[in-house]
C-alpha cells in the first residue's frame, strides 16, 4: 500500500476481515453450484488465491480502473481460472458465480464499515465488482 494513499474500503474489509469473508463467500458458491463438479477443498483454495490477487491490485494501483496494468494479474487468474472451469465442465453462469457470489459477503462488510463513519464510496466499489465479473474479453474465448 502507498504510504500517500490511505486504504479502499475494500482493501480495508479484506485486511480486518479476510477469513470470514472467505468462509461465507465459499459457502455461497457451495450452495450454487452442482454438486460434484467442483471439490470444496479447491474451491476455497480458488478462493483465497483470488482474494490475495485481488487485494493486491486494491493496494498496488487504481483502485478505480480495473483496466490498469496493476489489475492485470486479476484478469490473467480469472481467464485461468474460467478456462480450468470450462475443462471440468462448469456452465458459464456456475464460473461467473465465483465473481457474483463475493459481492453479498463484501458489501455486508462494506456497509458495517461505512456506518461506523468510514468514507466509502459505494457506486465505485459496486461498479469496480461489476466489471470484474462482466470482462468477457479475458475469459469468454475460453468457452
Amino acid at each position: 500500500m502507498s504510504a500517500d494513499k490511505p486504504p479502499s474500503g475494500v482493501a480495508r474489509v479484506l485486511e480486518r476481515h479476510e477469513s470470514e469473508l472467505l468462509k461465507e463467500w465459499v459457502d455461497l458458491q457451495l450452495a450454487a453450484v452442482r454438486s460434484g463438479t467442483i471439490a470444496p477443498v479447491d474451491l476455497e483454495r480458488e478462493s483465497r488465491e483470488f482474494l490475495s490477487v485481488f487485494r493486491k491490485s486494491l493496494t498496488n494501483g487504481s483502485s478505480q480502473d480495473v483496466s490498469s496494468d496493476a489489475w492485470a494479474d486479476v484478469r490473467s487468474h480469472l481467464a485461468a481460472l474460467s478456462r480450468s472451469r470450462a475443462r471440468q465442465g462448469l456452465t458459464p453462469a456456475e464460473t461467473a458465480l465465483f465473481v457474483f457470489s463475493l459481492k453479498q459477503p463484501l458489501f455486508a462488510r462494506l456497509r458495517e464499515l461505512y456506518a461506523k463513519g468510514v468514507r466509502w464510496r459505494r457506486m465505485t466499489a459496486r461498479a469496480r465488482v461489476q466489471r470484474l465479473s462482466g470482462s468477457r474479453n479475458s475469459w469468454q474465448p475460453a468457452r
